[in-house]
């Protein structure tokens, strides 16, 4: 009997050890659904925020728009970046706020506007026949000499060879091209890193180096003499660097108000120089990009948005794309 007991008794622990691993098991199971479910709650409301911030980015871009017409530069509200605030405090400065977002004073949300004209755009390497306003596939119809020469340069900056300018453009040509059932075209590249296709031969450090000065966009773009950094001006423009490390420090001071202001103030520095044309270069943009970062909790969220902006009646904005994190070479402080 004394057998009998003992084993009864090593049972019922047996029991109770396997009820209390179940239980713990269940427990465990259950907090880590309520965590992802809590997660998923942040992300959606995260979500939320951004989409209305990305609003709030296409109402500024449309009143800029409205209020400087045919110009933009860098001392405009657009430009100015939003580092990190509490949400709720942000709220206050748009005379929005009461008890009703007292809950945000742990969300925070960083932002920026930036000018995409103000990089080369390598689709503008091409004459395109149709302007499918952002949408559809565009058509090309021969090589922008005076393009490839600026990206050229860009190129012999960056340690690239320059002659292989021609070979991107050819590229960028071939694939733009009618459609046919005859032949297949080559693939049309969706980023600046595509260009590795071409230039196989292609360095992380030089590619990391060209997406500072390049962009890739749906049409063909003038760079926007305003925005584009002294690196970018210096090679596009075929000046030297100190000279438009100048013409940076006094559009700080007075933007240049349009194309023939730019020629009058480079051509007092340097007389000989060959002008870049209006066709190439210019004061106002089409395309922005949007950055945002919101933070709650142990939760980070960044994106961005690239934007058209089309002047019309209406004013138009559009969001092109959307995506996480940020294309490489951009970023801003607070962020």
């Amino acid at each position: 009997m004394k057998r009998e007991k003992g084993a009864a008794i090593l049972t019922a622990l047996l029991v109770v050890v396997l009820a209390t691993t179940i239980v713990a098991g269940l427990l465990s199971s259950e907090e880590i659904r309520l965590k992802s479910l809590d997660n998923q709650r942040l992300r959606d409301q995260m979500n939320w925020l951004g989409e209305g911030a990305l609003d709030w980015a296409r109402l500024i871009l449309k009143e800029d728009l409205y209020q400087t017409k045919q110009v933009d530069h860098l001392g405009e509200v657009w430009s100015i970046p939003i580092s990190e605030t509490s949400l709720a405090d942000f709220l206050k400065t748009q005379a929005l706020s009461g008890n009703t977002f007292s809950t945000d004073q742990e969300t925070y949300f960083a932002g920026h506007i930036v000018d995409a004209n103000a990089r080369f755009n390598l689709t503008s390497l091409i004459d395109i026949a149709n302007n499918q306003n952002n949408s559809g596939f565009i058509t090309a119809i021969k090589i922008n000499t005076e393009a490839l020469l600026m990206f050229a340069r860009i190129l012999q900056h960056v340690g690239i060879d320059p002659q292989l300018a021609g070979t991107v453009a050819q590229w960028l040509l071939s694939s733009h091209q009618p459609l046919s059932e005859e032949r297949d075209l080559p693939l049309p590249p969706l980023s600046v890193a595509d260009i590795k296709t071409v230039i196989p031969g292609i360095t992380d450090t030089q590619l990391l180096a060209l997406e500072q000065m390049v962009v890739l966009l749906p049409q063909p773009t003038a760079l926007n003499i305003n925005t584009a950094s002294a690196e970018v001006l210096s090679t596009t423009l075929g000046l030297p660097i100190d000279i438009a490390q100048q013409l940076v420090t006094e559009r700080t001071q007075r933007y240049f108000a349009d194309y023939a202001t730019l020629s009058a103030r480079i051509k007092t520095r340097v007389p000989s120089w060959v002008p870049v044309t209006q066709r190439n270069i210019d004061v106002k943009t089409n395309y922005f990009y949007v950055l945002e970062q919101l933070r709650k909790k142990e939760l980070i969220m960044r994106r961005y948005a690239l934007i058209s902006r089309i002047q019309s009646t209406y004013n138009a904005t559009n969001v092109l794309q959307m995506n996480n994190g940020y294309p490489l070479g951009l970023s801003f402080d607070g962020v």
